[in-house]
């Protein structure tokens, strides 16, 4: 039987990258992955058993815990199995190419959008900032035309493959030396 690892986000995510990485460092065998988009929601797949280990960000590269998971945590403390500082290399996807002041609005998990705002305000001068629960779900959601085709989301590269998106840039320059805090979790009453 395959194990089953939650994901706090969508295909194309951090997070998914994060998940990447502790199956192989950990060695996890066979692993199905469940993504449950938000921290509440791996919370309750852990505590019900709906899956055995799960993925999610503590702390932004911003050195700030990330709200929503510190709230998940106030009412469940999972075991902590592994953690990772891992560096999250943010894209500007997009249905299309265009020239950056023809898009109308960049769409990103809150965290992205805070850490990229000066750089986007200022090469993408046409575009409203929007927050999106889900830097993966945003790219999802742009390619599935739930967005406009003149907006951009921020998310990992791989989320071009997963979406069959386009790189508008392909590294933000406020990716440099910025960690996120990811950490492997297992059900605390085992």
């Amino acid at each position: 039987m395959k194990s089953k690892l939650g994901i706090q986000g969508d295909i194309g995510s951090a997070c998914e990258m994060a998940a990447l990485y502790f199956e192989k460092q950990q060695e996890l065998e066979a692993t199905e992955f469940v993504y449950l988009h938000n921290a509440a929601a791996v919370i309750q797949a852990l505590r019900n058993r709906k899956v055995d280990n799960a993925v999610m960000a503590l702390e932004s590269p911003l050195g700030a815990p990330i709200e929503e998971t510190e709230k998940a945590f106030s009412d469940y403390a999972p075991l902590i199995v592994a953690e990772a500082n891992l560096p999250v290399n943010h894209s500007v996807l997009g249905v299309k190419v265009l020239p950056f002041e023809q898009y109308t609005a960049i769409y990103s998990h809150p965290v992205a959008i805070k850490k990229h705002s000066a750089f986007l305000r200022e090469h993408f001068p046409s575009a409203n900032l929007c927050t999106s629960q889900d830097s993966g779900g945003a790219a999802r959601a742009l390619a599935t035309g739930e967005l406009d085709e003149t907006s951009v989301v921020i998310a990992m590269p791989s989320a071009c493959d997963s979406y069959n998106l386009k790189i508008v840039l392909e590294r933000l320059p406020d990716n440099e030396g910025y960690l996120t805090r990811f950490l492997l979790l297992g059900s605390s009453d085992i």
